[in-house]
């Protein structure tokens, strides 16, 4: 997993107040429900001094099972979608099936001189399946296209950020969640799960 910050901004809400942003990009593979709000939630808190940053090596050691608190939903969105480990299945796949392809055609050569209609329903499997485009799939791209990738950058920038800036003004979720928590002496509960 990859995680990266960038530098704080100030927007300036509706009512003239300024809050101050960050945006943080995760890179990985498979999250859980919830994961990225709840790691997000425990950076906030250790870093606003609610939680020791020991907290962090609780959350990682496999005998605890830890009680999380879990920021809104708001800000949350999927940025890019990356298949390696699909296409690499892909391509074993295509690997698989061209000694497939290879041990049928063998066995045509063998049949030949035995019928034609056999030959035929081989040449028939074969067809199938090359035209299924060896496994039935096809390699995935998200942003391979400069322009594609332009403009969804564009699209991010132009329509979903301000989206979600307009939206904390005015329901201020962030900050009743700042506040809830403030407010409860601790959400953050480490217990050791029995192996």
């Amino acid at each position: 997993m990859d995680i990266s910050c960038d530098e704080p901004f100030l927007h300036v809400c509706e009512d003239g107040t300024s809050v101050e942003w960050i945006k943080v990009s995760l890179l990985g593979q498979s999250f859980l429900l919830n994961q990225i709000r709840k790691m997000i939630g425990l950076v906030v808190d250790v870093t606003r001094g609610a939680v020791p940053e020991a907290m962090f090596e609780q959350c990682y050691d496999a005998k605890n099972k830890v009680t999380v608190a879990m920021v809104p939903g708001l800000g949350l969105f999927l940025y890019e979608l990356f298949f390696d480990r699909y296409h690499s299945k892909l391509d074993h796949e295509d690997a698989r099936l061209d000694v497939s392809k290879k041990r049928k055609a063998d066995k045509m050569e063998e049949k030949s001189s035995s019928g034609v209609e056999e030959c035929k329903s081989a040449l028939k499997t074969e067809h199938v399946a090359s035209e299924v485009g060896g496994c039935g799939l096809q390699k995935l791209t998200w942003s391979a296209d400069p322009e594609l990738a332009a403009a969804m950058s564009d699209f991010r920038d132009t329509k979903i950020r301000p989206q979600i800036l307009t939206q904390e003004d005015r329901n201020l979720e962030f900050v009743k969640h700042l506040e809830y928590v403030i407010g409860v002496q601790s959400l953050y509960k480490v217990t050791e799960v029995s192996p």
